[in-house]
């Protein structure tokens, strides 16, 4: 190899390394991972209350994507498969509302980086989330008897529940290397309800969430 071949992958080298050390220190660019944790659900409104309804814990999965627009902020689109819903008890049964959902958070993340590579970043998160039902279930426990059935297979009185549920989200969390936690409060904006009556219905949950972030290839 010759002196000026040599010296051609040399600089190119030295110009990738600094392009790289350069997008990371300014923030930009994308990553993706994937997260899995806990839901603690319930549902709200006078309806809800007079049912004397509580919480429900279930869980959650799914990935992100985090766009870096500059070192202290973030728009991270995420998709999650979660269950919500609430329970009640009476005596030695207990009757609970689940709710499976594909969920569509899309969050302005702010983020307050780490002096070194691999240290921890601490973040606020805020946004919206659209929800797209994909099942309700009534699950009835007495002793040793489970029985489970689909809301809308209830006899006399059925349960109908909207296809999509909207969301305002906000929360906190912390990156440590590649890995994060987070935690945050689901504001239910819909009403459940779709049987056209006037019940004011609402979920609301607190999802705790661990994942793993992998670097997008530069």
């Amino acid at each position: 190899m010759s002196f000026r071949i040599r010296a051609l992958l040399l600089v190119g080298l030295g110009s990738g390394i600094g392009f790289s050390a350069s997008a990371q220190s300014s923030g930009r660019g994308t990553s993706f991972g994937v997260l899995a944790g806990a839901t603690f659900s319930g549902i709200s409104g006078d309806d809800a209350q007079a049912a004397n309804l509580k919480t429900r814990t279930s869980f959650a999965l799914g990935g992100f994507a985090q766009i870096g627009l500059s070192r202290n902020f973030a728009i991270e689109p995420q998709l999650l498969y979660l269950r919500k819903g609430a329970k009640a008890s009476d005596a030695d049964v207990t009757l609970a509302a689940r709710l499976g959902y594909l969920e569509v958070p899309v969050l302005g993340t702010v983020r307050f980086p780490a002096a070194t590579a691999g240290g921890v970043t601490p973040f606020f998160q805020l946004g919206p989330a659209i929800a797209f039902k994909l099942d309700c279930k009534v699950v009835v426990s007495s002793n040793s008897t489970t029985i489970t059935q689909k809301c809308e297979d209830l006899d006399p009185d059925p349960i109908l529940i909207k296809s999509t549920d909207l969301s305002l989200l906000f929360g906190a969390g912390v990156d440590v290397g590649h890995a994060k936690i987070a935690a945050r409060y689901e504001l239910g904006l819909s009403k459940l309800d779709d049987s056209g009556g006037n019940s004011d219905a609402k979920n609301h949950s607190i999802v705790i969430l661990a994942g793993w972030t992998f670097r997008s290839p530069r």
